[in-house]
């Protein structure tokens, strides 16, 4: 807030405009699946189908959309193997 304070006082006293504005990217967990661990029971994919579909080649879980992650926490502490991690 300070930065944006400091350049709207600079562009009053400078004939030129020029407004520069720092952003920030929150960065989301990526989330990981140990297929060692993973059962294929599906319990991910019930509570979170969204995110979550079975491999119908490998009947292991995989992320399918990591930027919809309303109900990943509730995968993680669902999962009977603790295979999901959301790092």
């Amino acid at each position: 807030m300070r930065l944006i304070k400091y350049y709207i006082r600079q562009l009053a006293d400078s004939p030129s405009i020029s407004i520069e504005v720092e952003m920030t990217k929150r960065i989301k967990p990526m989330i990981k699946i140990d297929k060692e661990k993973c059962i294929g029971c599906g319990s991910c994919e019930a509570v979170c189908p969204k995110v979550f579909k079975l491999n119908e080649e490998t009947f292991k879980s995989e992320a399918i959309d990591a930027d919809n992650d309303d109900c990943v926490q509730e995968a993680i502490d669902i999962c009977p193997t603790q295979a999901i991690t959301n790092e």
